[in-house]
């Protein structure tokens, strides 16, 4: 029920997501199973690199099979992890900016010295 809660909540892909792995559930798969294949089924339609998938698959191995304090635990985990990954895209992000303003303005010279 928890999916089915979180799903209505979300926009896709995310909703997309939850409501698969709520199916999933509901047709009597385990948690962590059901979890793995969502993401599988899911990841196409995400612009989720294969770090990002790793850590969301390594979560779903948690879940269902410990205490509350313990999956809680792993959420935060995964949470951290997924931010230390979004702020890596980040630097990678502006480090392609620089790069691609460099080659407009190099591109731009280039073209200036063919012309006269």
């Amino acid at each position: 029920q928890a999916f089915k809660l979180i799903k209505e909540k979300l926009e896709e892909p995310a909703a997309a997501f939850f409501g698969r792995a709520q199916q999933k559930l509901a047709a009597g798969r385990r948690a962590e199973p059901a979890w793995r294949e969502a993401v599988e089924e899911v990841k196409s339609q995400t612009a989720l690199q294969s770090e990002d998938i790793q850590v969301l698959i390594e979560l779903g191995y948690n879940l269902g099979c410990s205490s509350r304090e313990d999956q809680l635990k792993h959420l935060e985990l995964a949470q951290e992890n997924l931010v230390q990954l979004e702020e890596k895209a980040q630097r990678a992000r502006d480090n392609k900016v620089k790069l691609y303003r460099y080659l407009g303005v190099l591109a731009g010279l280039l073209l200036v010295i063919l012309i006269f």
